[in-house]
């Protein structure tokens, strides 16, 4: 069965490295024309956010790294608001850390470029929010 998103088809590719204090997100436009910008866990932040996402001419996958439960209130915010969300693994972020820029050093803006590679390339995870899927309770 075919996939029902293209992931060659012109979009705009957010990756969001997330932290405890400050997140990182870059973003790549259909011109390959990249931005970048940081943003906090507050809810002016994040409505900034949606509404950067909502100016924008294509439509936007999200990639967001899962770091503790860091990442569930802004995960759920931008599904609430259904904007196209997916995980990225942080062990296949590594590898690619360490293959594709041979080293280990570690820093935000790395880790959104890493992040960003492998949204490209399609290697994500479907994000189901437990709220919005009434999952909870099986967790």
């Amino acid at each position: 069965m075919a996939s029902e998103s293209d992931p060659i088809a012109p979009r705009t590719w957010i990756a969001i490295d997330i932290a405890k204090g400050v997140n990182v997100a870059l973003v790549e436009h259909p011109d390959r024309r990249r931005q970048r910008f940081r943003f906090a866990h507050w809810r002016d932040d994040y409505d900034d956010l949606v509404k950067f996402q909502c100016g924008c001419t294509a439509p936007c996958r999200i990639a967001l790294e899962p770091t503790s439960d860091y990442h569930r209130t802004l995960a759920y915010r931008l599904v609430s608001e259904r904007f196209d969300v997916v995980l990225e693994s942080s062990v296949a972020g590594a590898r690619l850390r360490e293959a594709a820029l041979n080293s280990r050093d570690k820093n935000d803006s790395k880790d959104a470029q890493v992040i960003l590679r492998l949204l490209k390339q399609g290697m994500t995870q479907r994000y189901c929010d437990p709220l919005v899927t009434r999952t909870h309770d099986l967790q």
